[in-house]
């Protein structure tokens, strides 16, 4: 369980740069699109449902669910599906899948994939 628990944050914090909001914690809470307020300005409500999301040519990610929002990453530039880097995903709640040949690509690619990594050629 620990195991999931370590894969599904470190996934989620550097592959797919989701960064947990604080209104995660609320249990209910209103629809994105009705908030107000300036750190919303910008930032576009999105839900996703069933979508395998290409990471890398070797690594999917499989979102079963996703609510939140896409957060511009500098303010004259709109978010933009075809330029990851103008966005952050700000995820009110989620639930990811990996296969075991996706999670093996991120272990050696992101997690251990730097010069003097303690752990090396990770097998799932």
């Amino acid at each position: 369980m620990k195991l999931r628990a370590v894969v599904t944050c470190t996934l989620l914090c550097l592959i797919s740069r989701v960064h947990p909001s604080s209104s995660a914690q609320q249990k209910y809470k209103e629809h994105p699109s009705v908030e107000s307020g300036a750190d919303n300005e910008g930032s576009v409500g999105i839900q996703i449902k069933n979508v395998n999301l290409l990471l890398t040519s070797d690594m999917i990610l499989g979102i079963n669910t996703l609510r939140g929002r896409l957060k511009r990453t500098k303010p004259d530039v709109p978010v933009t599906f075809d330029d990851s880097g103008s966005f952050i995903v700000e995820a009110d709640s989620a639930e990811i899948h990996l296969t075991a040949a996706s999670l093996r690509a991120l272990m050696n690619e992101f997690v251990f994939g730097f010069k003097g990594a303690p752990i090396k050629d990770v097998d799932v």
